[in-house]
């Protein structure tokens, strides 16, 4: 089978070591829930499925993509992405969208965002990743 230009829509688990991104600090996000540990500052690390280029993100590169909907792919790719999103359903989910800087596969992963808590605190749920593969 030739792997050119082939997309893939898969759970965000099978990219990244961590899915769910906790408020900093120790306190209670929600009421019922038990204090927050510094789970919520373990670095988010995603691995490439082309290349197993490791790429850190953190809470800022996630509230970013809360403030800009922008894509960073070509337009040629954003339009294959955007198709898929809207057949699977996820086109409401924000997202974040680069080029591997190692092997330069089209990238992006989508997430769900709750704010709640003390002092703005924030919650993401990486849920799901589209590559293309070259």
């Amino acid at each position: 089978m030739n792997n050119i230009n082939k997309i893939i829509f898969i759970d965000a688990k099978e990219r990244f070591n961590i899915t769910e991104i906790l408020p900093r600090g120790r306190d209670r996000f929600f009421a019922d829930k038990s204090p927050v540990t510094e789970e919520g500052c373990k670095p988010v690390l995603y691995t490439c499925g082309n290349c197993g280029y490791g790429i850190v993100f953190n809470r800022d590169n996630l509230l970013a993509g809360e403030r800009n909907r922008k894509t960073k792919l070509s337009q040629e790719d954003a339009i294959r992405f955007d198709e898929i999103a809207k057949k699977n359903k996820i086109e409401n989910l924000r997202f974040l969208d680069f080029y591997c800087p190692h092997c330069e596969i089209a990238v992006r992963i989508y997430y769900e965002t709750q704010f709640g808590g003390h002092h703005g605190d924030s919650f993401f749920n990486i849920k799901y990743v589209i590559e293309k593969k070259g």
